[in-house]
């Protein structure tokens, strides 16, 4: 069975609030998810209010790559389907 490409209808969003620590490692990680969502024509979100993750992001110019928010964005309820007659 092929694989089937499911469109996602709001971005990726990564909660990164409760992360206290991140190194290259998890860099690395950050911009993997981002590479593949992109490649999926979707788009990524990061969320953090932490001084040291946001100051690493900003070191290593990766600030103005990632959408960072600092709180979750608010969610818009899926669009219901009508019934067809």
């Amino acid at each position: 069975m092929p694989a089937q490409r499911v469109t996602s209808p709001a971005p990726l969003v990564l909660d990164l609030r409760s992360v206290s620590f991140m190194d290259c490692t998890g860099l690395g990680v950050l911009c993997h998810a981002r590479k593949r969502v992109l490649a999926r024509k979707d788009r990524l979100r990061l969320v953090s209010d932490n001084a040291g993750i946001l100051g690493l992001l900003r070191l290593t110019g990766l600030r103005d790559v990632f959408e960072v928010l600092t709180q979750l964005p608010q969610q818009t309820p899926a669009p219901v389907a009508s019934p067809q007659p």
